[in-house]
């Protein structure tokens, strides 16, 4: 659905740090890499990964805490 709702919107590149497997953008920017529908469609990741991947853990932590 997230994937779908880039390509709708027009959006022509997306740059993505870090990947978390358990919470599913892995799948999205996979079916973006990988699906025909997103064929204009640029995705690079691992920007700035090991910041992007601290950030990432630290904003889930505090949010398992929360709920």
């Amino acid at each position: 659905m997230c994937a779908k709702a880039m390509v709708y919107a027009g959006i022509k590149k997306v740059i993505y740090g870090a990947e978390h497997k358990e919470y599913g953008n892995k799948k999205t920017f996979d079916i973006l890499k990988q699906n025909s529908i997103a064929k204009n469609m640029k995705v690079v990741g691992g920007c700035q990964k090991e910041k992007a991947s601290k950030l990432l853990n630290s904003f889930l932590a505090n949010h398992r805490d929360v709920a």
